[in-house]
Parts: C-alpha cells; sequence; structure tokens
C-alpha cells in the first residue's frame, strides 16, 4: 500500500461520511412530528426507534472503517517512511 494511495483511500472516506452525515441530516429535519393521532404517532416512534438502530449502525460501520483505513495507512507509512537512523 503506497502513502498517497493510502491518503487517498482515506479522503474518500472522509467525503463518504461527510455526505452520509449531510443525507442523514436532512432526513432527520425533514420528518415532521405528528399531533393529536395516536396511530400515527406511535407509528412514528417505532420508525424512530428503527431509523435510530440503523442510523447508530451505520455511524458505527463509517466511522470503524475510517478508522481502521487512517491506522493501516500509518502502520504502512510509518514502515516505509521511516527517517533513516
Amino acid at each position: 500500500l503506497d502513502i498517497s494511495f493510502g491518503l487517498i483511500v482515506i479522503q474518500t472516506k472522509v467525503n463518504g461520511l461527510s455526505r452520509w452525515m449531510t443525507d442523514m441530516e436532512n432526513f432527520l429535519e425533514a420528518e415532521q412530528p405528528a399531533f393529536g393521532d395516536t396511530d400515527l404517532i406511535q407509528a412514528q416512534i417505532a420508525q424512530s426507534d428503527v431509523s435510530s438502530y440503523h442510523l447508530t449502525s451505520q455511524f458505527k460501520f463509517h466511522v470503524y472503517s475510517l478508522y481502521n483505513t487512517v491506522r493501516s495507512a500509518h502502520t504502512v507509512g510509518h514502515y516505509e517512511y521511516r527517517a533513516p537512523c
């Protein structure tokens, strides 16, 4: 793994995480809470629970993926570009 390629992969993952976060922000702002209709309110609560689980899972996936990529690039870069003693 070349260090410049590693940096490109990291930047791609950061961009993907940033896009995902923007999409989630737009999704969360688009949903208006229901008022007065208990069936609709209960449906929104159930949907919210599922959405919360999905958002958490997806966020963890993106962060862990980014972390592992950075860690891998750092390890490779450390060995490839170590200063001579």
